[in-house]
């Protein structure tokens, strides 16, 4: 009785969920996200202690099938569960319980994972899929073109009562955060609410980073950031969360990578106190980076 689909951009960092059910207030119990960190839709007979459980092991460095498998071992109701992750690489997994009641499972395409229980059939996962790799715009738009994708090649089998999309960014809280708990059509409204909220966490010009892609761990290198207009000065750029320092006014930062490894880096506006969308720029930008010995 519940179809989500969860999904990244490797270019901002934006992780999203949208998820609807035959339940009542389903934005209440499935949706776990963590800018910076990944997103994890705890589904069918919901156990939500998966969410803040797989969102520690993602912060931790922890492979996303790893996490969920690690989080499904605990778990004696297992067999009733159904659970998708993404991280900030766009790696996905999931699990779909035996016991979980068909059409049950999940289907997966390039940085986006779609499940679901009690669905009209496969049909409605593939469509997602297909309509979110067709999709332009923001995370948001893409994540709403695959769910009014997904209900229209049949959804859930049992109706839908209650809807939500959720997108997290970095330094923003909360970037997108709707909720349809009761409606008689949350299809249509959720898309109605969406529209209204550009008033509140408006579609701003993305910032672009130039890195390279591969760097000697502690020796210096050169990072850029711009706009549509050229350099942009006063960025905060972190690796793995940690702060690298802000970009001069010709928009650079010479900066260093103390251990070997891949990193994640972010080029985001710094955050402001109340870090409400309206108050922001610019779209943030993100890039992995690997560092040699």
């Amino acid at each position: 009785m519940t179809f989500s689909i969860v999904g990244y951009d490797p270019g901002t960092g934006d992780l999203g969920i949208v998820v609807s059910t035959a339940r009542l207030a389903v934005g209440s119990r499935v949706p776990w996200l963590e800018a910076g960190v990944g997103a994890v839709a705890t589904q069918s007979v919901t156990n939500a202690s998966f969410g803040p459980m797989i969102l520690r092991l993602l912060r931790e460095g922890t492979a996303p099938d790893a996490a969920l498998a690690e989080a499904v071992a605990t778990d004696p109701g297992r067999a009733q569960r159904q659970v998708a992750v993404i991280d900030v690489r766009g790696r996905t997994a999931a699990w779909t319980g035996e016991e979980c009641k068909d059409w049950r499972g999940q289907r997966f395409a390039d940085h986006v994972v779609a499940a679901g229980n009690i669905l009209v059939g496969e049909g409605v996962l593939t469509e997602s899929l297909r309509a979110y790799g067709a999709a332009g715009g923001e995370l948001r738009d893409r994540l709403l073109a695959a769910y009014r994708a997904g209900q229209d090649a049949g959804g859930d089998r049992g109706g839908v009562q209650s809807a939500a999309l959720r997108v997290e960014r970095i330094n923003v809280f909360p970037y997108i955060d709707l909720r349809v708990d009761d409606h008689p059509s949350p299809v249509d409204e959720l898309e109605r609410l969406a529209g209204l909220i550009e008033a509140i966490a408006p579609r701003l010009p993305r910032l672009r980073l130039t890195t390279p892609t591969t760097v000697v761990a502690a020796c210096p290198f050169d990072l850029l950031v711009e706009d549509d207009a050229g350099p942009v000065a006063g960025i905060a750029l972190t690796v793995d969360g940690r702060s690298l320092g802000m970009t001069d006014g010709e928009g650079h930062l010479r900066a260093t990578l103390a251990a070997p490894g891949d990193h994640y880096l972010a080029a985001a506006e710094p955050a402001t106190p109340n870090r409400a969308p309206i108050g922001y720029r610019y779209v943030p930008a993100v890039a992995w980076i690997s560092a040699t010995g």
